[in-house]
């Protein structure tokens, strides 16, 4: 019986040293909630521009996002550290659990600048959402909110809630009440 513990226990203890060190120490809880990543958006403009403004709109993204109650959006260090060890979408999806990416770039030329954007889900490991919004430099904070609220009003309609969100989101005029009223209901159940 002690040689049975015994090799039972050595055996525990050398899989607990073969294990990779990142999945123990950073194991993620699983959340019944979609978990979102926003990956840095890449600045398209040259080599030698500083990244401001690729980080201002991923913060801004993940701040627009994380206002909904229903969806689980990591933060804005674990996003850095996908894009800087490169990670791909299934890695992402294995590393933090997570259900969606945003994805974006941005690229200005002269006054004029466009970002596009896309939302992968990693479970059908397809685009299901894109869009693109052109503006000028004196136009980046209203772009930010815009496209922080296209990305969350898609995934409350889409992806969380369901269609009958559709009219409530005619019905309030904007993202913002949507949202209000969207984690009220929530609290409320």
């Amino acid at each position: 019986l002690a040689v049975c513990a015994g090799f039972f226990y050595f055996t525990s203890l050398s899989k607990n040293t073969v294990e990779p060190a990142f999945s123990r120490s950073n194991a993620l809880a699983v959340s019944s909630l979609p978990v979102i990543l926003v990956y840095p958006f890449n600045n398209l403009a040259s080599a030698n521009t500083d990244d401001d403004l690729s980080t201002a709109l991923t913060e801004s993204m993940i701040s627009s996002l994380s206002r909904y109650s229903e969806i689980s959006v990591l933060s804005s260090s674990a996003s850095a550290y996908a894009k800087k060890k490169a990670f791909d979408d299934p890695l992402i999806k294995k590393m933090y659990n997570a259900d969606y990416v945003v994805r974006g770039s941005i690229q200005t030329v002269s006054d004029k600048s466009r970002i596009q954007m896309q939302l992968a889900d990693l479970k059908l490991n397809k685009v299901i959402w894109t869009d693109k919004v052109d503006f000028s430099s004196t136009q980046i904070f209203e772009v930010q909110d815009r496209i922080g609220d296209k990305i969350l009003t898609h995934m409350q309609i889409n992806e969380v809630a369901g269609s009958e969100v559709k009219s409530w989101a005619a019905k309030y005029g904007n993202a913002e009440r949507l949202t209000l009223f969207l984690n009220a209901r929530k609290e409320w159940f």
